[in-house]
């Protein structure tokens, strides 16, 4: 049966969601009544999963506390539905409805049994073990999408929180998010990154910074990749020029050479773009700076809901932006 996945609120559908934690959480997994509901319940955003009958055959609890996170708890699965994938759709839709709301992180207190799963969807561990009523739990965190300032975003309609989701297969890539906090880390995420693009590549960088973006083994992957295929593209954007004009690009470079596979432009100076760097593969992985004055941040090599955001963002400013004449000056 098809698996749609829609968002509730308690007034909703609690009598629904109360039974399937009965069948699933506390008879077949034995955990305490406490999570049977509680008041938070009211006030969380609930993602359940329906079949092709109307039947709730899994959901999750999301909850956007005053904190700079969401908290994602109560998952549940029926037993029959298992192996199908279910639980890893609802938390992508929760990563997905925390991102929306601009949210830098997503946190579950995970069973510890069900670690394996989250480490599955990118999770990793923030904090010790604790046990709340004989059960050990495992904190576990999830970095989303950094929120970049945008001129363009304030007039437009933020997504309503009800997410359809109507695919019956997932693909079977998997998350694999890392995060990376010093030069040769970051040269690593984004050459990782890079190595699975097929298609295209989308670069943001205010300088193009030479540490990462002139490195030799990365022009080199670049270069690779526009004579790769007739269809392969690269779509470069810049703020500034002024230190690549004076001290030369091997990007660059390479650009003026392959015109036709890879371009470059620079947003205008009104435009108010983020100082962070990153990088969108094949519409799907990520790399992305997260700190401006440091070479640290975080990269996954599957990550269509975000890397689907990224592009969107992109394509705005590259629709605004024009190629840069002083970069005429660099000598081939």
């Amino acid at each position: 049966m098809d698996i749609h996945i829609v968002s509730a609120s308690w007034a909703e559908r609690g009598d629904a969601l109360r039974a399937l934690r009965q069948l699933v959480l506390l008879e077949e997994l034995q955990l305490p009544a406490l999570l049977l509901e509680d008041p938070d319940d009211l006030d969380a955003e609930h993602l359940i999963a329906l079949n092709s009958a109307g039947q709730l055959v899994g959901a999750a609890r999301l909850i956007r506390g005053s904190g700079d996170w969401a908290e994602l708890g109560r998952v549940a699965v029926t037993r029959e539905q298992r192996g199908k994938r279910i639980g890893a759709r609802l938390v992508r839709q929760a990563l997905d409805a925390a991102a929306r709301d601009e949210l830098p992180e997503l946190r579950v207190d995970a069973l510890a049994a069900a670690q394996p799963f989250y480490e599955r969807q990118g999770f990793r561990v923030r904090d010790h073990a604790f046990s709340v009523a004989g059960v050990r739990h495992v904190p576990m965190s999830h970095p989303l999408m950094i929120a970049f300032a945008s001129p363009f975003d304030a007039d437009q309609p933020r997504p309503a929180p009800a997410v359809i989701e109507t695919a019956e297969q997932d693909d079977e890539r998997q998350s694999s998010l890392r995060e990376f906090d010093a030069e040769d880390a970051a040269k690593e995420e984004l050459l990782r990154v890079l190595s699975g693009a097929r298609r295209r590549l989308l670069i943001f960088s205010p300088q193009l910074e030479p540490a990462l973006f002139d490195d030799p083994a990365f022009v080199e992957r670049i270069s690779a990749l526009a004579r790769g295929t007739a269809t392969a593209e690269v779509q470069i954007l810049i703020r500034d020029s002024s230190l690549i004009v004076a001290n030369g690009h091997a990007l660059i470079e390479l650009a003026q050479r392959l015109d036709n596979k890879i371009r470059v432009r620079r947003t205008p100076e009104q435009m108010k773009v983020d100082e962070q760097s990153w990088a969108v593969a094949d519409d799907t992985g990520l790399w992305v700076q997260s700190e401006p004055e440091a070479l640290r941040g975080w990269a996954d090599a599957y990550a269509p809901v975000h890397a689907q955001r990224l592009v969107t963002r992109f394509s705005r400013y590259w629709e605004r932006s024009s190629p840069d004449p002083d970069l005429r000056l660099l000598k081939l």
